[in-house]
């Protein structure tokens, strides 16, 4: 784990493992360690694992201004650049998955395999700028990161993985990130987010691509990730039984085993 002068501005990433390059993109409020339960078995079955925070969150700089998605894949593809590496599979949760999919639409000839779950496919519409209004008043708040977590990690991830020594150790990491998060960088992102609209642009993704999304996510739900399957030429769509919005996190062994399938079929 290192941390990268990428366009300007300081980004932790953590590079484990050797082979075809993985890079895993995490949502907003998220950090590195969200994909703690998949690292280890993509670096097992031979995979190398890239996973960054996003710029504003986790141990990468905080934000001075706004962030587009399509800022942040330019901030992927300039690290991937650092890194030497050409090609890699992306694999996205929620606003990762936004930026995966931009990433795919910009530097087509760079993605492998392209995995995105529990995510969207524009946030431009009257519904997610008032939403996207609620989470920046909540970010902006005093202790707004972790406020912020306290009230949606019960639809971050099911009641059963919450309730587990696992859930319960989870939490404890994300109320530390969040206790030293930037309130205004996650703004930062809500107003990028505000201009993001790819859903004419799907047919254009010309990788083969999995969708996944947890069944019990009333976020992003699975009618809404079908949608965006159905507009990616070939695309595959799988449901994470029990999962909500972050499979990854609570159901990763589920998540995993679909990744993998996919991935291998390289």
């Amino acid at each position: 784990m290192t941390i990268k002068q990428i366009l300007g501005a300081d980004l932790y990433v953590k590079d484990v493992g050797q082979g075809e390059p993985v890079l895993l993109i995490h949502g907003i409020t998220n950090f590195h360690r969200s994909w703690a339960g998949q690292i280890d078995s993509l670096v097992q079955q031979g995979y190398r694992v890239i996973v960054p925070d996003l710029p504003g969150h986790g141990d990468s700089a905080p934000l001075q201004q706004k962030m587009t998605v399509d800022a942040l894949a330019a901030t992927m593809a300039a690290l991937l650049d650092d890194m030497g590496i050409a090609t890699a599979h992306l694999c996205g949760v929620s606003l990762g998955g936004m930026v995966a999919m931009t990433f795919a639409l910009r530097y087509p000839q760079r993605v492998k395999r392209l995995i995105v779950a529990d995510t969207a496919a524009r946030f431009d519409s009257e519904p997610h700028q008032k939403m996207l209004a609620g989470w920046t008043a909540d970010f902006l708040a005093e202790d707004g990161p972790l406020n912020r977590l306290k009230k949606t990690w019960p639809m971050l991830v099911n009641e059963a993985f919450r309730s587990s020594a696992d859930g319960d150790a989870a939490f404890k990491e994300w109320v530390i990130n969040a206790q030293k998060a930037s309130g205004s960088s996650y703004a930062y992102v809500c107003d990028g987010l505000v201009e993001y609209n790819i859903e004419n642009a799907l047919n254009g993704i010309t990788q083969p691509t999995l969708v996944l999304v947890g069944s019990e996510d009333k976020m992003l739900t699975p009618v809404d990730n079908q949608a965006i399957a159905d507009k990616i030429p070939g695309a595959l769509f799988e449901v994470i039984k029990g999962g909500s919005h972050l499979p990854n996190v609570d159901s990763a062994q589920a998540f995993n085993a679909a990744v993998l399938r996919f991935l291998d079929k390289a």
